[in-house]
């Protein structure tokens, strides 16, 4: 810890000389686009304004595009996208697998910071608001050394919203529906000269979800609404920015969610818990500064905690008088990064930095047992060039080191990553890219700790990624214009974490076992008639060998489409399909059973009343489809939702 202390007060004070060149810089003018500066740096894997310039396939979800979807998670925008992989289960979270992956190996970003908790590595889609992001950045295949470890999975970053270059103004949304279903959202911000800042808050409450009417009564579940199934979540975030022209940047974010819910069980055993208590708290700050010399430089700081208490009942009674346990965690992680590019060799943008991350957990298995703790520290380094051959041809190289140090068994492991790629545009509509990383991910605290499944000498996983990419757009008649994308990759993991095969479920400890070959190929059409109409439809499609095991609740095979119409009477529609083909799973017995495939389709309409207020409709499930997204966990029936935006400029 004093190691990482000292690190992270010595790029801070490296930034204090920046602060001091803002106080003196003169203020004029308009401030800089935030998609040029804000994000530049904090998405690592975008410089400058030309897409064509990232070397590998990057999946983007603008503010529109969530808007339409009318939705209240992140994990409700993710569940339409090729490639990945939502799915609620046990502890009614909702997890995210890309291309096999599970979710603790996905590094989760917010404006490039870490997001993913300290014990188990994972982050709750389903907590996180909508109505603070202003978009989303996918990476599935090979990515920059800049995000340093953990991104073995993928990478998504949440760019949230700072109100830069946009008109001070005030919104109000809401949506009702039955069964005490009540989203309420408000958000402000906009920008005034150099400064600009966005607030936003939300409640989300309801006492149950519906079930399928074709929903067969099995087991312990008897259809209707599905049993313990309430929620009532509440956030608060904050981002405030001032720029300085040409000479830099500064920003802060804040953010809190706190929520109670009940965790529906399987249909097939008898599970009874409820979190009584989840809350995330966190923040960033970001310094960015162009001290000229052709050299651009960016120091910034975090901090996330998350607290819960889980208790598990012994009936459905849920009554305090019958507890099984009543378990508690806390997790703090703190960081800070130094970055650096120039540019100052013909033809190079070389970049190089340093990012530190601690993670402290206390937990207790129930309330009268004593606290234990764990801690561990990584540490990246990372170098990365960009040589320009022609102007539209990119090559990039870049290795990092990468070291984690756990304090309880006093050991260290260290490796490295790397990535080469090149991208090349053809006639300014075309864009082809080939890359090939090495990415590492580290045992959590919960793989090398856990009381009655921990192994603290496991080994890092690692894999080689390799992906091949096409981009295309062509602009038709008019203001119309279609595009493609079609992306092949090739993925070998070794030493995956996953619980020994050899020993009973309630015994089985985490050893380092598969060795996985997974490949496929994602694809997606999209054409734009005007601002009429929009449509969209995707596909990917994934194979693996395995030496043993498989990989569970991932699709051979998805499907996705998406069309948004405006008619003439300014009246929006928008609706959203996915099919998920058959995964694997394992059943009560043991057993390895196929799931079956299903579809689900969502819709919205809006229709402005006048310059302010727009009514809206949604429809979430319009075909009452029955499924399990995890084997045992029927998903939600149809909910039929209505409401008004209200929004003031």
């Amino acid at each position: 810890m004093r190691i990482t202390t000292r690190l992270l007060i010595l790029g801070f004070i490296l930034s204090l000389p920046v602060c001091q060149l803002f106080a003196d810089e003169p203020v004029t003018g308009d401030p800089p686009d935030s998609s040029r500066v804000v994000y530049t740096l904090d998405e690592v894997v975008v410089y400058g304004s030309d897409a064509y310039r990232v070397p590998v396939a990057v999946q983007n979800i603008p503010t529109v595009r969530i808007v339409r979807q009318n939705v209240n998670s992140l994990a409700d925008i993710m569940k339409f996208d090729p490639g990945l992989t939502i799915a609620s289960g046990r502890k009614n979270s909702s997890d995210m697998h890309i291309r096999g992956a599970n979710s603790q190996s996905i590094l989760m970003l917010v404006d490039g910071h870490p997001l993913n908790t300290g014990y188990r590595g994972e982050a709750d889609l389903s907590m996180i608001p909508v109505s603070q992001i202003e978009r989303i950045q996918i990476i599935k295949g090979p990515a920059s050394v800049a995000y340093g470890a953990n991104s073995l999975g993928g990478i998504v970053n949440i760019v949230t919203r700072g109100g830069a270059e946009l008109p001070p103004s005030v919104s109000f949304q809401n949506l009702f529906g039955d069964l005490g279903h009540r989203e309420l959202s408000g958000s402000a911000g906009g920008s005034i000269g150099a400064y600009s800042g966005w607030i936003s808050v939300e409640n989300l409450t309801w006492n149950g979800t519906p079930l399928s009417s074709d929903f067969n009564s099995e087991g312990l579940e008897d259809g209707g609404n599905r049993d313990n199934s309430d929620l009532e979540r509440r956030s608060l975030n904050l981002k405030v920015a001032r720029s300085f022209l040409k000479r830099g940047y500064l920003s802060l974010m804040l953010g809190f969610t706190q929520a109670e819910k009940g965790l529906p069980g399987s249909v097939y055993r008898p599970e009874y818990w409820r979190f009584t208590d989840y809350s995330r708290r966190g923040g960033n700050m970001s310094f960015l500064y162009n001290p000229g010399f052709n050299i651009r430089l960016k120091s910034s700081f975090f901090a996330n905690s998350y607290d819960d208490e889980l208790i598990r009942y012994k009936d459905e009674s849920l009554s305090p008088d019958n507890i099984k346990f009543d378990s508690q965690l806390r997790s703090l992680t703190i960081g800070g990064s130094f970055e650096a590019e120039w540019d100052g060799l013909d033809n190079h943008l070389i970049s190089s930095g340093v990012k530190i991350s601690s993670d402290k957990t206390q937990r207790k298995t129930d309330k009268d047992e004593p606290w234990t703790e764990s801690s561990n520290r990584t540490i990246s380094l990372y170098m990365e060039d960009e040589l320009f051959i022609y102007p539209d041809i990119l090559l990039t190289a870049g290795v990092g080191s990468y070291h984690y140090f756990m304090k309880q068994t006093d050991r260290s492991i260290s490796s490295l990553g790397y990535m080469a790629g090149i991208s090349r545009r053809w006639f300014d509509d075309y864009t082809t890219r080939f890359s090939a990383a090495r990415s590492i991910f580290f045992p959590t605290q919960h793989n090398l700790y856990s009381s009655n499944r921990g192994n603290p000498d496991l080994k890092p996983e690692q894999t080689l990624k390799y992906e091949m990419s096409l981009e295309g757009e062509k602009r038709l008649l008019g203001s119309s214009q279609a595009s493609l994308g079609l992306t092949l990759f090739y993925q070998q993991t070794e030493d995956q974490i996953d619980l020994s095969p050899d020993q009973p479920f309630a015994e089985a400890r985490f050893i380092n076992i598969h060795h996985i070959d997974s490949w496929g190929l994602e694809t997606t059409f999209n054409l734009q008639a005007g601002r009429n109409l929009e449509f969209e439809c995707a596909a990917s499609l994934i194979d693996w060998r395995t030496d043993s095991g498989t990989i569970l609740d991932s699709p051979h095979l998805k499907l996705n489409g998406r069309m948004h119409i405006v008619t003439l009477f300014e009246t929006e529609g928008n609706f959203e399909a996915v099919w998920f083909g058959e995964r694997e799973a394992i059943d009560v017995n043991g057993d390895t059973i196929d799931m079956a495939s299903y579809m689900v389709v969502n819709g919205n309409i809006s229709r402005p009343l006048n310059r302010w207020v727009t009514l809206r409709l949604a429809v979430r499930n319009i075909f009452d489809a029955d499924y399990e997204e995890i084997y045992g966990y029927p998903g939600q029936g149809r909910k039929i939702l209505g409401g008004l935006r209200v929004m003031v400029q």
